[in-house]
């Protein structure tokens, strides 16, 4: 997987889902921590003008594209590439792995309403993970040293977060040192997807979102 593909300033492996999965497996079978974020086209525009989380972007291990436009504005066309994305097979097979194997995962999030969120999601998905542990992380809290511990002293094998962007890449890139764990995914993105506050303005904001999105990509190709 040494090919690569640049979309606003941020690398990602040229590989299907069960190509990045083979990956993940390995950070999990491994000693050191791997972290794996999914990525979705919001993510990317929302970091355009900020450099640090560029950086921490590209200080993670793995990123897996959430949004089937990621691949488009690379001119990444595959018919198979559409569907691991509509059909979250990545994602799929990280819980199906997790839920085989027994392992220990710790949830993590920003607040008790996203906890929820989480707990509701992984239910929706019909595995059953072994939790080990949870804990809530609001952005510059000043607690996160404390999480760490909470997580470390959990055991998990892997961690599953859904904290917010920037604060996700921020937070694993500074104490992932520190961090006692296989895998860190940061799964935010796998249950966004379709997010709406009412169907016609999420479709209204889908729809303003990826001509963003389009603009955006169309204005770096013409700088290049």
């Amino acid at each position: 997987m040494e090919n690569k593909f640049t979309v606003l300033g941020v690398d990602f492996d040229m590989a299907t889902a069960r190509e990045l999965f083979k990956r993940t497996v390995e950070y999990l079978r491994g000693e050191a921590l791997g972290t794996v974020e999914a990525v979705t086209k919001e993510m990317l525009i929302q970091g355009q003008e900020d450099e640090k989380w560029q950086e921490w972007m590209c200080q993670m291990d793995l990123l897996v594209p959430q949004d089937q436009d990621i691949f488009e504005a690379a001119g990444i066309t595959d018919g198979g590439v559409a569907r691991d994305v509509q059909n979250g097979t990545y994602f799929r097979l990280l819980l199906k792995y997790l839920e085989k194997h027994e392992c220990r995962v710790f949830l993590l999030a920003d607040d008790e309403e996203e906890m929820a969120c989480l707990q509701d999601g992984l239910r929706r998905c019909g595995c059953a993970l072994s939790i080990c542990g949870q804990a809530v992380l609001p952005a510059e809290s000043g607690q996160e040293e404390k999480v760490v511990n909470e997580i470390n002293g959990a055991l998990p094998v892997c961690v599953l977060s859904t904290l917010s962007c920037p604060w996700q890449e921020k937070f694993i890139v500074h104490f992932k040192p520190l961090v006692n764990s296989k895998l860190w995914f940061g799964c935010r993105a796998c249950f966004e997807s379709g997010e709406a506050s009412g169907e016609n303005g999420g479709r209204l904001h889908r729809f303003f979102t990826k001509r963003l999105f389009r603009y955006l990509v169309g204005r770096e190709k013409e700088s290049e």
